[in-house]
């Protein structure tokens, strides 16, 4: 009788750890999705890199992709280290698993000029998923600074990232939002304290339509052309033809210029 008794419990652990076992295995295996790389990584590919453009017929393109340059280089400085390893983070599976804290960790070196290590983790937490990236120089561990988190939902249609950088702090805030692989928008606003352009931004949208995608910028402060200082324009083109237009859209939208297949300025419709 004592026997059975003993096999029976003996048995009834069995079944529990592994029913413990197979928990922890489907959770670990179900680690949340990363958002898309264009939920941080814009595209600028509009500014065409051509001694034409600067031509005097090609007025109304050079206005919009020297505007989009601008904001963009600006970016760039900012959000160069962080998309790298971002990207890195996509093609990368998740190193470790806490069941408990349900935390996941991307860890993973990866070279920007020099090497570096880091560490991305995904918490989840109620319909989103909470990340923070931590970056070090795997020559100097003592570098180790968060350069970014953010949210995204668990249906990957929107969520936000904080830029940070060890010398400024807060520099710069990404929204996005996803509809579809071709529908879309990404913003990166300006968020550096004491910076005379804070609160500018630059928006990237694909939407539906002929004109099916576009910038829209808003400038702060702009000491090289005072005018455009407290202004937003939109940038709208076709992804087929390239034709497009320029807008201020600051009140009243008034569009200042368009362009033609060729780039060059032509009548607006």
């Amino acid at each position: 009788m004592v026997k059975i008794k003993n096999i029976l419990i003996a048995g009834m652990m069995v079944v529990l750890i592994l029913a413990s076992n197979g928990c922890g295995k489907e959770d670990a295996s179900s680690e949340p999705a990363l958002p898309p790389l264009t939920s941080m990584k814009m595209d600028t590919s509009f500014v065409k890199k051509s001694k034409s453009a600067l031509l005097y017929d090609y007025v109304y393109y050079t206005q919009a992709s020297v505007t989009v340059g601008i904001w963009s280089i600006a970016a760039y400085l900012h959000t160069a280290l962080p998309v790298v390893a971002f990207e890195k983070a996509i093609n990368t599976k998740p190193t470790t698993y806490d069941n408990v804290n349900k935390v996941w960790v991307w860890s993973f070196k990866f070279t920007y000029l020099v090497e570096y290590q880091a560490e991305l983790t995904g918490k989840l937490s109620e319909d989103k998923v909470l990340w923070t990236m931590n970056i070090s120089k795997v020559s100097d561990p003592t570098t180790k600074f968060k350069w970014f988190d953010g949210e995204s939902q668990m249906d990957q249609k929107a969520g936000w990232w904080k830029i940070y950088s060890p010398e400024l702090g807060e520099v710069i805030k990404i929204t996005w939002t996803k509809e579809s692989d071709n529908l879309g928008t990404l913003r990166y606003t300006n968020i550096i304290s004491g910076d005379a352009n804070k609160e500018g931004f630059i928006e990237f949208g694909q939407v539906t339509g002929t004109l099916d995608k576009y910038f829209s910028i808003k400038i702060i402060s702009d000491a090289g052309t005072p005018a455009n200082s407290g202004k937003t324009f939109k940038i709208e083109w076709s992804s087929t033809t390239k034709e497009g237009s320029i807008s201020d859209v600051t009140s009243t939208p008034v569009k200042l210029g368009c362009w033609g297949t060729d780039f060059k300025d032509k009548p607006c419709n």
